[in-house]
């Protein structure tokens, strides 16, 4: 799972580092998605974010949010995996309350399996949404305003 080094064709930037998906024998190609150049596998659907990625990704201006099949989670994904930086086991968190696990080694970035990268940024999205919805403008005063009257809160 070590990662290697090999010559890449641009002159600005003579190495590129190569890596193993974590989940497969397989190596990681380079494939942008939104403003980040993530690395995912072929074979499993697996994605690699560098630590910091996933906020450039949200931080970006939105795609159109579409219909997404449901998450069918393998018995390979509940196996623990390991960074393929460090070869460290990735620490497994469930992202906010989406119901969602992810592996992460803090310092280095997140494995997203098959699928999971395009729920987290959706669920991220609509949540961001609707806290601005309920915090900005007019709107979302009389949002709170009325939420908190109908408790019975002055």
């Amino acid at each position: 799972m070590a990662t290697k080094r090999k010559p890449r064709g641009n002159p600005h930037d003579p190495i590129r580092i190569v890596m193993t998906c974590p989940r497969c024998p397989d190596e990681l190609h380079a494939e942008e998605y939104g403003p980040v150049a993530v690395r995912r596998c072929i074979r499993c659907g697996g994605t690699w974010l560098d630590e910091g990625e996933l906020r450039r990704i949200l931080l970006s201006p939105p795609p159109p949010l579409e219909p997404l099949p449901p998450l069918r989670p393998t018995e390979a994904v509940k196996r623990p995996v390991r960074c393929p930086k460090c070869g460290r086991v990735l620490d497994r968190f469930e992202y906010g309350d989406s119901g969602i696990c992810l592996d992460r080694c803090t310092g280095h970035g997140t494995w997203f399996d098959r699928g999971e990268l395009e729920h987290i940024e959706k669920y991220a999205r609509k949540k961001e949404q609707g806290r601005k919805s309920k915090k900005g403008g007019v709107l979302g005063f009389l949002r709170n305003l009325l939420g908190r009257d109908q408790k019975g809160e002055a």
